[in-house]
């Protein structure tokens, strides 16, 4: 990419091929918009004065036109007058505009102003009507920063400078224009160079100027520069738009600037190149306006030694901490040179510290946390969340003054602060005293008991109190010691550690039962003590572990063996069971878990007896369940603890393993006669397992029974209706496996049975008798009918057609196998 150049002016020869205003010359490229912009930008009018300038000296004294118009094809300009055209008419001026769509690159960087009077400017016309491009970027003129510097110490209205700087960043941002009146073009040049060196590289180069108009109420670029022959615009829609800088009249606009503004002139435009280098280092990349950039040139002003005011501070500093777009060495540097401008009050420095720790500055870091010792304490006693986390001290002097500091604070503190100031001491690596680490965590373990039997611990505290019990093992030590405290008749305290307490009589307490320590370790957060610290202590950790099984129903059958192990006695207890399983057993298959999980040769008190009495009691809900309740009374009689259970417990156990001997495990028919046996002992109500093994098993040990006539109508009145309904289903599976002889009794049994019943419960037993009949020969068919003809004529009669029926089937079927006897007759 290069400039593009263009040539325009009143000549006889150009682009148009007729004599008057035209391009003269334009380089290869430019677009008919580029050349409409051009004829816009440049147009020219000299002063009333200076209209028929002729002479070279005259003409030399006309204003000068340098214009700038940034966009998607940038332009600068440069026009003069020249008096005479070619027909010698005055008015006629030449412009010479650079094009191009790169402009930062094609200029090498150069800012649009630095272009006044630069050597790259034609004033005369071509010889042909094509341009070349620029191969290399324009030279500058003779406007510098260090020039620019001098200008302003010379000119009287010198002051205004913030105030002109301020109104060309709000002409930037809103649709206004400055307007700049002096004597000259290069004094209008020179403040437009002021303002171009201290704005932001970017904002220079967006922005639109022209240093000499004739009526600048017609433009719309954002700087316009004027002389004071030109007059200022009257009327007030004109001025309403204009901020008007009259150095000459000595007119100014009665707005103030802003802090940026005064910082970049407090800078100056001598400094202003290094000054925005270093600024780019603070930036994000994302800075589009002015306000966007005052904080980093804060920051570049803090690192250039350049004065910084109350108002420069006060933003800078809550910046600093949260600037987590720069890096550790900027940062840190920044908030250095920021520190030495102090003192600040607390809030000032509490951020700085925040920065100087991001940065890395862990040296500073330890310095602003010295400064802040009294207030960062404070708010970890209150439990600020705002509050900033310690960092190691590495000056002996100032890690003792903290050391006094929190040995002092530790004395006066509750539980929930002196947690607090432990966790900072460690934070900062404070060795603190070996009697003051243990004065302070006695205080925190008494003070933590007394909480809890009112309250539960808030949960930041609980955060607390685990992240100590990491980090200070004495913790752990002093909360054992006052939790033995309770336990043992005498105070296990130390002397030094009672020194350090308010009332050391307080720490004194009488013993107290298993059951309270049970419910102080369920209220005491879990991780504030080891299984190890309580091993010396079989009470203490017995409860412990009791109150983590509570806790955690998943893990009680895990947790039982080691709380038994840990207490040491002789017998499970009824307390521990119901402590545990508050319900009693929901399952039999729990009460089964526990049971295996006990050590041999323990005993058990009458209320565990009873835990284990209530399973063996308590009614299955489905077979599985029933199965299980079995396990149970067999794994009691196995381990030898029958003596657990009460009388009316036993009673049942020895009842359901009978059952299952009797209805369950053997394969060998039973008598009628024991069946009748069992019923005529009605089982309690409370055994509520007995009662359903018996009411499941008893209908198919009915239907395989060794049955008497007599026994089975017995029977099947003392069954419910869905027990009957199984028993005649399991009949019409059973008989016909059955022997002859035995199935026949059972069969007048169930026919005896049918006679006292309804006609639909009797239609019941016949079916279920049905497949047994079929499977009869005739002859055994009436056999069975004269049997039961006593008792059910009508089923006797039904039983001989029968078998009837069957014969003469059997006649049927002789005489389709034996054809040859239908030929003669009966033979």
């Amino acid at each position: 990419m290069a400039f593009s150049q263009l040539y325009y002016t009143s000549c006889e020869h150009g682009l148009s091929g007729f004599s008057g205003y035209q391009f003269n010359a334009v380089s290869d490229g430019v677009s008919a918009e580029t050349m409409r912009e051009v004829e816009a930008l440049t147009g020219y009018e000299p002063p009333r004065s200076m209209l028929y300038s002729d002479a070279p000296a005259d003409l030399a004294r006309c204003p000068v036109n340098l214009c700038h118009l940034p966009g998607e094809t940038t332009l600068i300009a440069r026009v003069r007058y020249l008096g005479r055209d070619p027909s010698q008419r005055f008015g006629n001026y030449f412009a010479h505009a650079l094009a191009s769509r790169d402009p930062e690159t094609d200029s090498g960087r150069l800012l649009p102003i630095e272009l006044w009077r630069s050597p790259v400017w034609a004033a005369a016309t071509a010889s042909g009507t094509r341009l070349p491009a620029l191969e290399r970027p324009p030279p500058a003129g003779p406007l510098t920063p260090a020039t620019v510097e001098g200008f302003l110490r010379g000119h009287p209205h010198r002051e205004r400078l913030p105030e002109l700087l301020a109104a060309v960043i709000r002409a930037l941002e809103a649709d206004r224009t400055v307007l700049l009146v002096d004597a000259t073009s290069d004094r209008v040049a020179h403040w437009f160079a002021a303002v171009s060196y201290l704005l932001p590289p970017p904002l220079a180069r967006a922005l639109s100027f022209a240093t000499y108009l004739a009526k600048p109420e017609r433009s719309r670029l954002r700087l316009v520069g004027t002389v004071p022959e030109a007059g200022v615009p009257t009327g007030p829609d004109l001025q309403d738009g204009f901020d008007v800088f009259d150095f000459v009249g000595g007119a100014f606009p009665q707005a103030g600037a802003g802090p940026l503004p005064r910082l970049l002139v407090r800078v100056g435009p001598a400094a202003s190149g290094p000054f925005w280098s270093w600024a780019a280092d603070y930036t994000r990349g994302t800075e589009r306006s002015a306000a966007d950039w005052y904080l980093p040139a804060v920051a570049a002003a803090a690192t250039g030694s350049v004065p910084l005011t109350e108002e420069d501070l006060a933003a800078i500093i809550p910046w600093l901490a949260e600037a987590d777009h720069l890096g550790g060495a900027a940062l840190a540097e920044v908030t250095r040179q920021i520190y030495r401008l102090g003192p600040f009050p607390d809030n000032r420095l509490t951020a700085l510290r925040t920065a100087a720790l991001a940065g890395g500055d862990h040296e500073l870091t330890e310095y602003l946390q010295s400064d802040l010792l009294d207030s960062e304490l404070r708010r970890h006693l209150a439990d600020d969340p705002d509050r900033s986390p310690a960092v190691p001290f590495k000056d002996p002097a100032r890690a003792e003054a903290a050391i006094e500091r929190v040995a002092a604070l530790l004395v006066g503190a509750d539980h929930g602060e002196a947690t607090r100031l432990l966790l900072w001491a460690g934070q900062a690596r404070l060795r603190l005293p070996q009697q003051v680490l243990r004065g302070g965590c006695r205080r925190i373990a008494d003070g933590l008991l007394g909480a809890l039997t009112t309250r539960p611990a808030a949960p930041e505290l609980v955060a607390q109190l685990r992240q100590l019990a990491i980090e200070q093992p004495e913790f752990r030590t002093q909360l054992r010691r006052a939790l033995a405290a309770l336990a043992e008749p005498e105070d296990l305290q130390e002397p030094d550690v009672l020194d350090v307490l308010d009332d050391p009589a307080q720490a004194r307490a009488r013993p107290r039962s298993p059951e309270y320590f049970v419910e102080l370790f369920d209220a005491l957060p879990d991780g504030l003590l080891y299984e190890t610290d309580l091993a010396e202590h079989p009470t203490l950790l017995a409860a412990q572990l009791t109150a983590r099984a509570v806790r955690q129903p998943e893990a009680r059958l895990d947790l039982l063996p080691r709380v038994l192990a840990a207490t040491g006695e002789p017998e499970l207890t009824g307390v521990l069971l119901r402590r545990l399983w508050p319900n009693g057993p929901s399952t039999h298959r729990q009460a089964l878990d526990v049971l295996r999980r006990l050590p041999p040769g323990l005993g058990a008190d009458r209320a565990a007896g009873d835990w284990f009495g209530a399973a063996v009691r308590r009614r299955p809900k489905d077979p599985a369940a029933l199965a299980d309740c079995l396990r149970l009374c067999q794994l009691l009689v196995e381990t030898d603890r029958l003596a657990w259970l009460a009388e009316d417990d036993r009673g049942c156990l020895d009842k359901l393993l009978e059952l299952r001997q009797l209805l369950v495990e053997t394969d060998r028919p039973v008598p009628s006669g024991v069946l009748v046996e069992l019923l005529r002992r009605p089982l309690p109500p409370t055994w509520g397992s007995a009662r359903l093994l018996l009411g499941h098993r008893l209908p198919a040990a009915m239907a395989r029974c060794q049955a008497t006539p007599d026994d089975i109508p017995w029977l099947l009145s003392r069954l419910e209706h869905r027990a009957r309904e199984a028993y005649l289903r399991q009949v019409a599976e059973e008989l016909p496996r059955q022997p002859t002889h035995v199935a026949r009794a059972h069969a007048e049994g169930l026919v005896a049975a049918a006679e006292v019943l309804d006609e639909w419960r009797r239609l019941r037993v016949h079916e279920a008798l049905a497949p047994l009949v079929e499977r009869w020969p005739a002859e055994e068919i009436e056999r069975f009918a004269r049997q039961v003809g006593p008792r059910s004529p009508s089923y006797a009669a039904r039983l001989a057609a029968r078998a009837e029926e069957r014969r003469r089937g059997r006649v049927r079927r002789l005489t389709r196998r034996f054809p040859w006897r239908r030929k003669g007759g009966d033979r």
